[in-house]
């Protein structure tokens, strides 16, 4: 993920330009394939937008490489416990029931190899039975968003310009500018790039069982099989 740490400018508007998590997908998987659940951890959890719905069922513990995201993330919940690390070689003196990585934050490790290492971090933080879920952004997913022209949007009086540009290594390099208002009508900008990588199907599924007893992978829509088209995926290992 580089030395510096992601989200140290747009983690302070993070949580007021992105939709409100739903966690219904996030718990319909924890009850179906583990429903006795009740400890678990969100690796790379931002501003714990996603673990705050899922807090009201679980006995629940955050981590993020992004000190910015967690510094908002422990204002929220500010009961639970958030560790400051990075999910490919993280160490926690706990085991858990679940772990999860929601919102593609996975892809966010442009290299493959950082992408095992937390495969593995994860089964090293599973008590027995227990199940690792995230999904992901597809291959697909980035090439599309890479030909689409910026988009904007605002935010109370703010706004926020993302563009997403993916070059030939697979890299999609996500331009987000907020033009943050001041006083007298004028405007600071706040710039970040954020990086994001995905792999192919196969390959991930691969490394997973080598790593897992089980495997399952959903398109996100309708639920069913993987395809060559499809945009988001969630995996399920046990």
């Amino acid at each position: 993920m580089g030395s510096s740490e992601p989200y140290t400018v747009y983690g302070h508007f993070y949580d007021a330009t992105q939709r409100k998590p739903d966690p219904s997908q996030y718990l319909n998987l924890l009850r179906k394939f583990h429903p006795r659940a009740n400890t678990l951890l969100e690796i790379a959890c931002g501003t714990g937008a996603h673990l705050a719905p899922l807090a009201e069922h679980y006995a629940v513990t955050g981590l993020d490489v992004s000190r910015t995201m967690l510094r908002y993330a422990r204002k929220k919940l500010p009961e639970v416990r958030f560790h400051h690390q990075n999910m490919a070689d993280f160490r926690l003196e706990a085991t858990f029931d679940a772990v999860i990585c929601p919102y593609d934050s996975i892809n966010h490790m442009v290299r493959f190899e950082d992408w095992v290492k937390t495969f593995h971090a994860a089964k090293r933080h599973l008590n027995p039975k227990g199940v690792f879920i995230f999904d992901i952004n597809t291959e697909y997913r980035l090439r599309d968003l890479g030909g689409l022209p910026a988009w904007a949007r605002r935010f109370g009086e703010n706004y926020v310009i993302m563009k997403v540009s993916v070059g030939k290594d697979g890299i999609a390099d996500w331009d987000i500018k907020v033009f943050e208002r001041e006083k007298r009508g004028m405007f600071r900008l706040h710039h970040e790039v954020i990086r994001e990588r995905s792999f192919a199907h196969e390959r991930v599924k691969r490394a997973l069982k080598a790593c897992f007893d089980h495997v399952w992978t959903y398109d996100l829509e309708g639920w069913s099989r993987p395809k060559a088209t499809s945009r988001r995926l969630f995996y399920v290992c046990q």
